[in-house]
């Protein structure tokens, strides 16, 4: 059949190139939504990376304070006293550096905690309030997490 046929037969024309530019159409729809799933599940993953080093770094900190605490008012050998306690008070402050600890268990493996303490007598002098601030630290990679505790007690 040629081209001087399709008259005579009015139900056959020729092809006009629909298919092609739908097919184009329906490709790059499905790749940008590709690309769009696989960014959205890469910032996902991110964001899961990172509240596990947040939560990892609360964790820390929360150890800092109660090793703090524990040194505060029981490691000493001798009955407590305020002044031990004190006493104890700057060693744990160590001259406005604090005490720095990594830690070697599983879960906290690549945290960091640094707790500092201060002490004020209150007017009276009859009663001393302890301030601990602890701040734990956790880093994988590129991702970095810091949480503070502050813990506040008192001896009379």
């Amino acid at each position: 059949m040629s081209r001087n046929d399709l008259g005579q037969y009015p139900l056959l024309r020729p092809q006009q190139g629909f298919l092609l530019p739908l097919a184009l159409f329906i490709v790059l729809i499905l790749a940008g939504l590709g690309v769009t799933l696989s960014r959205m599940t890469q910032y996902s993953n991110l964001s899961v990376l990172q509240e596990q080093a947040s939560l990892q770094a609360f964790y820390a900190a929360e150890s800092g304070a109660q090793y703090a605490m524990h040194r505060l008012y029981f490691d000493s050998t001798a009955s407590l006293t305020r002044a031990a306690a004190t006493a104890e008070c700057n060693g744990i402050d160590n001259g406005g550096t604090g005490t720095a600890i990594s830690f070697t268990a599983t879960g906290l493996r690549s945290c960091t905690m640094t707790v500092f303490c201060t002490a004020v007598n209150d007017s009276a002098n009859v009663t001393t309030f302890y301030n601990l601030t602890s701040r734990g630290n956790c880093s994988f990679g590129d991702i970095l997490a810091e949480r503070t505790i502050e813990v506040s007690s008192y001896l009379q």
